[in-house]
C-alpha cells in the first residue's frame, strides 16, 4: 500500500511540474487546414502558370485568328485566307480551334513510315534551313539556290525541283525564327500584324518567349 501511494504520489508531481495540453477536435481541423493551405499554396501557382503563361503564344495567336473582325479586310475582297505555322506540329491548336473558312498549314512531323534511313521530316529541315525552306515551298525558285547552302559547304537533297504551294496570307512563327526567314518575308511583303507571349521558359531551341503574326496586306495580294 505504502509503494502504491508512493508511486501514485510521484505521477502527481510530475504532472503537476509540467503543463499538459488538451488537443480536442478544434486542433485536429486546424492541423487538416494547414496541411491543405500548404498543398493549395504550392500547386495554385504552377497550375496558373502552366494554364494561362506557358506554350500559350500558338493559342492567342489562333484566337486573334479565329475573331473575324481581324480578316473582314480579306473577306471584303474574296481573299482565301492561308495560314502558315511555322513550328513544331505538336504546338498548334489545329483547324478544329479556328471554326472559320481558313485554310491551315503545319509542319508535318510525321514518323518515317517506310523505314526511311536518311529520312527527315518538314519540321526539321525548316529549321536545319529555314529560308531555304520557303522559297522552296512556296516560291520563287530562283531565291532557293542563294539559301541553299549547308554549313559543311554541301547543298541539301531534299529540297524539290518546283513549288509545292500557294503563298500564304498570314504566317504565324516563333520571333527568334522571324530574322532567319527575313529574305523570304521581305520578298513577298509581310509585315507585323501581331505578338503573343508564349512562355517564360523555352524548353527547346525551336521556341521562343514570344509567337510573331505576319501578313500580307490585301493590296500586296490583289496587286500580286
Amino acid at each position: 500500500k505504502k509503494f502504491k501511494e508512493r508511486v501514485m504520489g510521484t505521477a502527481a508531481r510530475k504532472i503537476r511540474g509540467r503543463r499538459v495540453i488538451d488537443r480536442g477536435p478544434n486542433a485536429e481541423k486546424w492541423g487538416s487546414f494547414m496541411v491543405w493551405l500548404l498543398v493549395v499554396g504550392i500547386n495554385a501557382p504552377m497550375f496558373i502558370y502552366f494554364g494561362m503563361f506557358h506554350q500559350t503564344g500558338m493559342i492567342h495567336a489562333t484566337n486573334f485568328l479565329r475573331d473575324k473582325s481581324n480578316l473582314m479586310a480579306y473577306e471584303k475582297l474574296d481573299i482565301p485566307l492561308k495560314v502558315a505555322f511555322l513550328s513544331p506540329c505538336h504546338l498548334n491548336p489545329g483547324v478544329s480551334y479556328i471554326h472559320n473558312n481558313i485554310s491551315i498549314q503545319i509542319l508535318d512531323c510525321s514518323p518515317p513510315l517506310r523505314g526511311e534511313t536518311d529520312y527527315i521530316d518538314e519540321s526539321s529541315r525548316f529549321h536545319i534551313m529555314p529560308a531555304a525552306h520557303l522559297f522552296q515551298k512556296y516560291g520563287p525558285q530562283s531565291h532557293v539556290l542563294a539559301q541553299n547552302i549547308l554549313p559543311n559547304g554541301q547543298e541539301p537533297t531534299w529540297l524539290p525541283e518546283k513549288v509545292q504551294d500557294e503563298i500564304p496570307t498570314h504566317v504565324v512563327v516563333f520571333s527568334n525564327m522571324v530574322q532567319q526567314i527575313t529574305p523570304w518575308l521581305s520578298h513577298h511583303e509581310y509585315m507585323q500584324v501581331a505578338k503573343f507571349h508564349h512562355t517564360f521558359s523555352p524548353l527547346t531551341s525551336q521556341e521562343s518567349g514570344s509567337v510573331v503574326l505576319l501578313a500580307r496586306t490585301p493590296k500586296v495580294i490583289k496587286e500580286r
